[in-house]
């Protein structure tokens, strides 16, 4: 089902930096900017495919769905399609900015904290005049 994006961002409390920051990273997984990272294999590998194992050559570009990751509802439990930016462990676990929360395989997004920042300030901003609009 669709999901009301301004029912939740309309309770937030605009103020709180780190409660407009975790509506951010739940709405990046829900809706990723970028679901899908690669790793270029640097030996030969081989993976087993519907019960039989193909071999793949050093330089192969593996691409790595992050988006499942984000959807799992193995982890993220019945809620995974709803928007809960309260959830436990969202900040630690979301798959984004080529990480998982802080961690990474040596490289992370160096766009990631202007991302937050921004979208933050302009949430909060934007947040603002649409509830001073509402009430006049």
């Amino acid at each position: 089902g669709q999901i009301d994006v301004t029912k939740v961002w309309d309770t937030l409390d605009l103020s709180s930096r780190d409660e407009v920051k975790r509506f951010t990273i739940e709405i990046a997984r829900l809706y990723p900017p970028v679901n899908v990272v690669h790793r270029v294999a640097l030996e030969p590998f081989t993976c087993e495919f519907k019960g039989r194992a193909v071999s793949f050559p050093t330089g192969t570009i593996v691409m790595v769905p992050m988006v499942y990751g984000n959807l799992d509802k193995g982890f993220w439990g019945p809620s995974t399609y709803e928007l809960d930016h309260n959830r436990p462990q969202l900040s630690e676990h979301f798959l984004g900015f080529h990480s998982v929360g802080d961690r990474d395989a040596g490289r992370i997004c160096p766009g990631r904290e202007l991302v937050l920042e921004m979208c933050a300030d302009v949430l909060a901003i934007v947040g603002r005049q649409r509830r001073a609009g509402a009430s006049a």
